[in-house]
């Protein structure tokens, strides 16, 4: 399901960008990182140790520096107004010195917080610049999808959500964590997901620290097994926690399993335009405490999702930002008890005019 190039405004969002470059007072922004420069531009050209990178100035012409071996994918993005190539042996210098020329050669040029020294060193070779970081900017224009783009997340939500339900029920005892992961891989990809950042598979005492990798350990009965994975499609990211429990759950293991579903369903009723992120994370929190677990909750309630797995906005005690329509975020608490087991479920979700759309449709927990 690729981008349909036709429905998104490219040059709007760069003009949006403009504006707010020349309220600030900047010459004009050089932009690096994979998710702007795709979201600029539709250019999924990644910076890996060569240069690429969209510059644009308050006014005048926007140009795509990318090397020389990429030039033919990204001649396809008609809203730049000149693509410069280069070779390995001639460097990026002499592209980036033609297209600083839109800039001046002296004043405040906006980069992100990821910019790499020696890139800095780069821009200071060609001219006297100042920078500032944008990324907030970047990031606030980025936070609100537009409907392209969540139909976007949506399919990668349904593929991963299909790939979940096969693999799930081909698990069984012995099974180690690994092949389970690879199983699920597989079983997305099938069902239409570009790539698969992130699969995880936490059994038993693995799954008491959240971000454990999966490993050879053999799944047993009683286990708790968390599976959390994602998928993209044309660039844009799902972001699933399922909980898969091999036999019943014993009375510990339901009771904090019901802490974590009554969490999540209430910082998921607090979501609607105005409502502050730290509050959706504080009406999860709260639940969580009153079961007995607050010390048992470790992260965030959730995080921003859209051309990266973690974005602004992030649903946590300390972010006062006011929800707007159109963010998608995840709403994920967890209850992690060490060396025994850990739950927590996540699911997707928009904010609506009328409240919030859960995008994200399984079931949540697999007994």
């Amino acid at each position: 399901m690729p981008v349909n190039r036709a429905l998104v405004d490219y040059s709007g969002r760069m003009l949006r960008l403009r504006r707010v470059l020349d309220e600030r007072g900047l010459a004009g922004a050089v932009v690096t990182s994979y998710a702007n420069l795709r979201y600029l531009t539709g250019s999924s050209e990644e910076m890996w140790e060569r240069f690429a990178g969209l510059f644009l100035p308050s006014s005048g012409e926007s140009s795509l520096v990318v090397p020389e071996l990429s030039g033919g994918s990204a001649a396809a993005f008609g809203e730049l107004a000149s693509l410069l190539t280069y070779s390995d042996q001639e460097g990026p210098g002499e592209c980036v010195g033609k297209v600083l020329g839109a800039f001046g050669r002296r004043g405040r040029i906006g980069v992100e917080w990821s910019f790499r020294f020696r890139d800095l060193e780069l821009l200071r070779e060609k001219g006297r610049y100042s920078l500032q970081n944008i990324s907030v900017m970047l990031s606030g224009m980025r936070a609100v999808k537009d409907d392209e783009e969540l139909g976007l997340i949506k399919k990668a939500c349904s593929v991963t959500e299909e790939g979940l339900e096969d693999t799930v029920s081909q698990i069984r005892v012995g099974m180690m964590e690994i092949e389970v992961a690879a199983r699920l891989r597989e079983s997305i990809v099938d069902h239409g997901g570009e790539n698969v950042p992130f699969c995880l598979v936490q059994s038993g005492p693995n799954a008491a620290v959240p971000h454990t990798q999966p490993g050879r350990r053999k799944i047993a009965r009683g286990d708790v097994v968390v599976i959390d994975v994602g998928c993209t499609v044309a660039g844009y990211n799902s972001d699933v926690t399922r909980v898969v429990s091999i036999g019943r759950l014993g009375s510990e293991q339901k009771r904090a399993m019901e802490a974590v579903l009554e969490a999540q369903d209430k910082a998921i009723s607090k979501v609607r335009p105005g409502v502050r992120a730290k509050d959706v994370d504080k009406a999860a929190r709260r639940v969580v405490t009153g079961a007995g677990y607050g010390e048992n909750f470790v992260h965030r309630t959730g995080h921003g999702l859209g051309l990266e797995v973690h974005e602004d906005p992030y649903i946590n005690g300390g972010n006062a930002e006011a929800l707007r329509e159109g963010m998608v975020f995840t709403v994920e608490p967890g209850v992690y008890l060490k060396g025994r087991f850990g739950v927590r479920v996540e699911d997707d979700v928009r904010v609506s005019s009328r409240g919030c759309e859960v995008l994200t449709k399984g079931r949540k927990v697999f007994v």
